[in-house]
């Protein structure tokens, strides 16, 4: 995988928090967190491990692994994205955090992303919605480079579309960074803390997925510009944890549908393709 390899150097980082729920799969766990730690050289972090039932034994191995004071576990008896992601960013980040990176068990970072994902936030921070990163599949074609809304025309109904940027393509150039994308998946994605409340945070009503999709739109609505750091590199080995199938949960997308087409400035957003 190619990607431009510079150091970037932040004046006054921000404090961010790295949220990742997990369960069970330690292996997968211990492989993320340690590339956050040995990849980036983002010093003003806090990493919060979301346990959402793992084993006594599993959860004992966290423990003891990671015992740095700014790494913090916190133990649910339930899985839900949504809620347990909200519930760590209202009850359990530091007061002085600035910006939350909200990231999957499943991604292995190859790079300093997080240092390109605050150097793009903060050069457009006045601006900035969510900023994602480029991941790629084990066999390392793209999984995810920015993700895009289409429409196709049935009639006179338009049936909607979701995709990522270069999706499954073999395609291992440099990327150039986007300011004004649709959105970024939250497998792996940064936000300003007080830019997440305002928006209202993930709609918890989602069951399964695209939580985050609606979180990228209610961004737009405010009139901010998703950015997509197109060196903020890494591996995202896709719903190993889950084990599903990649397919949508029907109910999800027409909620976000729904959500969509009671817009106008929104349904502007929708690139028609025949």
């Amino acid at each position: 995988i190619i990607y431009k390899n510079k150091t970037i150097k932040i004046k006054k980082p921000p404090k961010v928090s790295i949220i990742i729920p997990t369960i069970n799969n330690i292996d997968m766990l211990f492989k993320c967190v340690d590339s956050l730690l040995e990849k980036s050289i983002y010093k003003n972090i806090e990493i919060l491990i979301a346990d959402t039932g793992s084993s006594e034994e599993n959860l004992d191995k966290i423990k003891n692994k990671y015992t740095q004071e700014f790494i913090k576990i916190i133990e649910y008896d339930y899985y839900h994205f949504a809620e347990i992601n909200n519930d760590v960013v209202n009850n359990h980040v530091s007061s002085d955090t600035e910006l939350l990176l909200f990231s999957n068990n499943d991604v292995e970072l190859i790079n300093d992303a997080i240092s390109e994902m605050v150097n793009l936030w903060s050069k457009n921070k006045k601006r900035c919605g969510t900023v994602g990163a480029r991941l790629h599949f084990e066999d390392n074609t793209l999984q995810h480079a920015g993700m895009f809304i289409f429409g196709r025309k049935d009639g006179e109904n338009i049936n909607l579309g979701l995709t990522h940027h270069g999706h499954r393509s073999p395609y291992t150039y440099p990327f150039d960074n986007m300011i004004g994308t649709i959105g970024n998946t939250a497998a792996f994605v940064l936000i300003s803390k007080s830019l997440f409340k305002d928006v209202g945070m993930f709609n918890e009503d989602y069951m399964e997925c695209l939580e985050d999709v609606e979180l990228n739109l209610a961004c737009a609505l405010k009139g901010k510009l998703n950015c997509f750091a197109g060196n903020a590199v890494g591996y995202h080995y896709e719903s190993i944890t889950r084990k599903t199938d990649g397919k949508l949960n029907p109910q999800d997308w027409q909620k976000l549908v729904g959500y969509i087409k009671s817009s106008p400035k929104l349904t502007n957003l929708i690139k028609i393709i025949n």
